[in-house]
């Protein structure tokens, strides 16, 4: 028993997921399935059009790469993507329902035939909002310091270690500031715990208001927190330590009972072509960072050039 041409495209029209056909030059001929109940369906509106008559040109570029690689290599390709609002070139009343970004998987699959004397592919997407949203939420817990908010030490030395890297292959800066509060066990003897962990949450909050999107704020555990300031060289970190400590030193920070003033101690250093590893990095850090305390507290030290202030 053999199943008919007929009775094949009922079968995958039945299919839950989106399965388009595109041709090299990037027109979709037509597609399959989707048959989930979903608020967007972009197979639809690719449908008899071309990915440069739906999307930006950003995006529509990617979908051609997507396409052509996978006629190149003559591979089954997977890749993740998202749609968003600011991806569609169609008129409003076309792609209205989509209202937010939406996630998909491809598997991209290359043709053996040809398709109007077109090599061509056949993609099939699954819409993966829900495992998307999921993922990023379980990363965003592993990555996360639960009490402050701020990245933990597992982020912080992952992030270093790509520094690291790209350091030793691009010659790209990267410094590293390490702020510790001072006399924090005093506080919590006198005030309590809870006034300390009070008073951590809004030292990040500090913290983060002089940093740039690019910084990388951890907390390494008790009351230390360490930067990682890419494509900044020693010098320029060092100015931006001092920044943070006077904003530090100017903030009234509250508790249950009322208000304190908080001081840091701060050691800066960068990566060297001299290093073997991360942990000399980290090393000339504390070491200013000890300097620091050492010189009496509410100060920064950046190594190689301990400087007072």
């Amino acid at each position: 028993m053999h199943l008919s041409t007929a009775q094949l495209l009922e079968i995958v029209s039945a299919f839950p997921d989106s399965t388009l056909v595109f041709t090299e030059d990037g027109y979709c001929i037509a597609h399959l399935g989707d048959q989930e109940t979903h608020s967007f369906s972009c197979s639809r509106l690719l449908t008899g059009r071309f990915v440069a008559d739906v999307f930006c040109e950003e995006k529509a570029k990617w979908f051609m790469q997507q396409i052509r690689m996978s006629i190149f290599d003559q591979n089954l390709r997977v890749s993740e993507y998202s749609i968003s609002p600011m991806d569609m070139r169609l008129p409003c009343s076309e792609s209205s329902k989509l209202e937010r970004e939406e996630w998909f998987e491809a598997r991209i699959l290359p043709l053996q035939s040809f398709i109007d004397g077109q090599r061509g592919v056949v993609w099939a997407a699954r819409n993966i909002n829900e495992r998307y949203k999921l993922e990023q939420q379980l990363r965003f817990l592993s990555e996360t310091d639960a009490l402050t908010g701020a990245f933990n030490r597992r982020r912080f030395f992952e992030s270093l270690a790509n520094h690291f890297q790209t350091y030793h292959r691009h010659y790209l800066d990267c410094s590293l500031i390490m702020i510790d509060i001072d006399h924090f066990k005093a506080i919590n003897d006198e005030h309590g715990h809870p006034c300390g962990d009070r008073i951590l949450k809004q030292l990040y909050e500090v913290i983060k208001s002089q940093l740039r999107d690019v910084d990388l704020c951890s907390r390494m555990g008790g009351e230390e927190f360490a930067i990682l300031l890419p494509h900044t060289k020693v010098n320029d970190a060092f100015v931006s330590a001092e920044r943070i400590r006077k904003a530090v030193e100017q903030q009234l920070f509250s508790y249950q009972h009322g208000c304190l003033h908080v001081t840091v101690s701060i050691g800066v250093s960068s990566i060297e072509s001299s290093d073997i590893s991360r942990d000399s990095v980290l090393q000339r850090a504390d070491d200013a960072l000890y300097q620091a305390k050492k010189s009496g507290r509410n100060r920064s030290c950046q190594h190689r050039h301990l400087m007072k202030v």
